[in-house]
């Protein structure tokens, strides 16, 4: 199902944290993609409470991101936020089933084929590692995000998802 959602202009509540985007080891230096080209699976055991959702695909086609809960509980998608740093929206209020899959319209996150990232947050907390629950990547590892996913454990340091420009799908 593709929800319609309005975009929130979150600019203000995320402004703060711009300088704190790599850590001290540069682990948002660009490397090779990983041999699958593919995105980690994130950490197997999540911390009590957080969301178990992972971004399977992204269409630049249709502006939609598909996103799926991989968790044994049901979430709500309402409180959480989309990242594409420096865009920012909130999820529609929506509830997703352990196991199920949405569509959501992202086209004011003005997503670039070529290189980009997007993200899935429980707060507006966009450099917390503890309130990302989902990341991608793609077209090469110098995200804004990055370093946060890297530190919650959803991707290794350095990899992307190699999509030469074109939509992407990961299980």
């Amino acid at each position: 199902m593709t929800i319609m959602f309005a975009m929130l202009a979150i600019l203000s509540a995320c402004s703060s944290d711009d300088g704190n985007d790599t850590d001290a080891a540069g682990s948002t230096e660009a490397t090779a993609a990983s041999a699958a080209d593919t995105p980690a699976e994130t950490a197997a055991e999540p911390a009590a409470g957080k969301p178990v959702l992972k971004i399977t695909a992204v269409s630049f086609a249709t502006s939609t991101i598909t996103v799926r809960n991989d968790g044994a509980a049901d979430v709500a998608l309402g409180s959480m936020f989309m990242c594409n740093r420096p865009n920012y929206a909130g999820l529609p209020d929506e509830t997703l089933a352990p196991g199920a899959s949405t569509n959501i319209d992202v086209s004011g996150l003005q997503l670039d084929a070529a290189s980009g990232e997007t993200a899935l947050y429980t707060s507006q907390s966009f450099d917390s590692a503890d309130d990302i629950v989902a990341y991608i990547q793609w077209g090469g590892a110098e995200n804004g995000r990055a370093s946060v996913a890297v530190a919650a454990g959803l991707i290794p340091a350095g990899e992307f998802v190699d999509n030469a420009g074109g939509d992407i799908a990961v299980e």
